[in-house]
Order: C-alpha cells, then sequence, then structure tokens
C-alpha cells in the first residue's frame, strides 16, 4: 500500500492520518450502521415468522391400518403431515394425523387462473 493511501492523498488537500484505532473506529461505525441498515429493512419487511420446527410434531394413530401389501400404486399411507401456516404467526406446529381429504377454501388461489 502506497503511503498516501495510508495517510491521505496531499494532492487533494488532506493529511488523514490513518492509525489503527481510527480504522478500528471507522469500521465499528461502519457496522453498527450494517446493522441498525437490516434491522430496518426487517421491520419494513413485515412480521417475522416461525419457521417450521419438526421438534413440536404431534402423533394421532389411525386407528385402521391399511394392508400394505395390498396398497394401491399411489403408495398413500396411513398417515399424513399437516401444518397451518399464518400471516402473523408463521408456522404452527406439525401433526401427523390420519390420511385423509384436506379442507381447502374455494377461493384459494391454487384453484383460479
Amino acid at each position: 500500500m502506497s503511503p498516501s493511501a495510508v495517510n491521505g492523498d496531499s494532492q487533494n488537500g488532506t493529511n488523514q492520518h490513518l492509525t489503527d484505532t481510527a480504522v478500528a473506529k471507522a469500521l465499528n461505525e461502519a457496522n453498527t450502521k450494517l446493522v441498525s441498515d437490516n434491522l430496518a429493512e426487517k421491520k419494513s419487511n413485515g412480521p417475522s415468522h416461525a419457521g417450521l420446527d419438526a421438534s413440536l410434531l404431534t402423533v394421532q394413530r389411525s386407528e385402521v391400518l391399511k394392508d400394505m401389501s395390498k396398497a394401491a400404486p399411489t403408495g398413500c399411507t396411513d398417515h399424513m403431515i399437516t401444518c397451518q401456516w399464518t400471516l402473523s404467526n408463521g408456522w404452527a406446529a406439525p401433526k401427523l394425523v390420519p390420511f385423509g381429504p384436506l379442507s381447502i377454501m374455494p377461493n384459494a388461489s391454487v384453484l383460479h387462473c
């Protein structure tokens, strides 16, 4: 590194001597601003949502089990996992429940073009 890069550019009228302390202070201020900007961005993007936590899984076993040797080629099992998601809270605790129909709202966007 050239002396002018460390001590400043004397041709432009600056004579800034960067000591270890000054560099550390500048890096600390830049890091503080970066953290502050990231927090502001998170707040502007809405609430923080809970991630899916598999350790909260609850189990409700099916009372009638299929004979898997005669199972249909679709490979459906006796159970399925469901998990509710909401805008305000994110993922709820997942549930292992007996295989069955799903409930879906008629105006769900997946049903419309």
